[in-house]
């Protein structure tokens, strides 16, 4: 007997998903584990009509945390510095910019080496390592500047020659922006990619020393996310109007990294996920993808015009969160197969 069915019996979620699809199994497979990893909303588009709308009760209209989706618009911030011909390409060296990077052992690390994550910095921010699972609370409990730490981060490995997720790297794109602009990264955002978008409920958070936080911070309303989908799928438009020149969308959703140099990452070989990496965004084929802890992702399939959001509230989850448990490792498990379960859904031409 099939263990799937339309909807799940949960009084938790409000189900929606449209009729033709009631019997798909692949659709009816997303919802049962959307449900069983706690997500707080999971929503697929395809064109101008919603395949599904999954949403917990409980999280309704809150602005959930993207955590590293933040970095996929950091990656934004650089395009459009770049349509506005303040900055040449992704080609030029961070120390052009930034005085204490240009002499020593970081002179001739390129905006390009910092949004594939190949710089060889040393990746001390970081989850395990630095902060426990509660990152951006230890940050600010500790008085960490932000700006300061990744102006003064070391290079540890040769550049270009290894791939390792960084997120005290990203954080110096921020510094980039502010340099190169005048203005920080959120405020620049909001000038050329929010309000252009109609998008005005966000939050991006800062340290105690007001720099924006750049690995993560950032909070968007559901909508928001499908208006910015949508301009990737319309090729830089939003109502006819040109928001980002569409090369600019190609340069940053392109394949940098292959796999061969993804995988000899010990985390990227222990989860056997077959992607690429581009600037700031995750690659498999025409399925693009920004993700962040907990579980948080953004998909977009330009070919299919399709769009996928998955996000959890980290205030809810982290109740019953334990790091010495194995729950954060049954909840990415729980992740990577419904995310798997989506690019299925996605490339197959068999279900939509």
């Amino acid at each position: 007997m099939n263990q799937y069915k339309f909807p799940p019996d949960t009084k938790d979620y409000t189900f929606f998903l449209k009729s033709e699809y009631h019997n798909n199994p692949e659709c009816i497979k997303i919802i049962d584990e959307a449900v069983k990893s706690n997500s707080s909303r999971l929503i697929i588009i395809k064109g101008d009509q919603k395949i599904m709308d999954i949403s917990c009760k409980n999280d309704l209209g809150k602005k959930i945390q993207s955590y590293s989706i933040t970095k996929s618009f950091l990656a934004f911030g650089i395009m459009f510095l770049i349509q506005d011909k303040k900055l040449k390409s992704v080609k030029c060296k961070v120390s052009d910019y930034i005085d204490s990077w240009k002499y020593g052992e970081k002179e001739e690390i390129t905006i390009y080496d910092i949004l594939t994550h190949t710089s060889g910095l040393d990746n001390y921010w970081d989850f395990d390592k630095f902060t426990g699972y509660d990152q951006e609370s230890q940050l600010f409990k500790y008085n960490i500047n932000v700006k300061t730490l990744s102006n003064q981060i070391c290079k540890t490995k040769e550049t270009g020659k290894q791939w390792e997720y960084n997120n005290t790297a990203t954080q110096i794109l921020c510094t980039l922006v502010k340099e190169i602009s005048g203005m920080e990264i959120d405020d620049y955002l909001n000038k050329k990619l929010f309000k252009p978008l109609g998008i005005k409920n966000y939050i991006w958070k800062r340290d105690k020393f007001n720099n924006p936080y750049g690995p993560f911070g950032l909070s968007l309303e559901i909508d928001s996310y499908l208006k910015i989908g949508k301009l990737i799928l319309d090729k830089g438009f939003y109502n006819k109007k040109k928001i980002i020149d569409n090369k600019f969308l190609n340069e940053m959703l392109k394949k940098r990294v292959d796999f061969k140099m993804l995988s000899k990452d010990k985390k990227i070989k222990k989860q056997n996920i077959d992607i690429d990496y581009g600037l700031c965004w995750w690659i498999y084929n025409d399925f693009k993808y920004a993700n962040g802890y907990l579980g948080q992702f953004f998909v977009i399939n330009r070919k299919k015009k399709m769009i996928a959001l998955r996000l959890i509230d980290s205030k809810w989850y982290n109740k019953k969160f334990n790091k010495k448990s194995k729950t954060d490792k049954i909840h990415f498990h729980s992740f990577v197969k419904l995310l798997d379960k989506i690019k299925f859904l996605f490339m197959n031409n068999k279900f939509l």
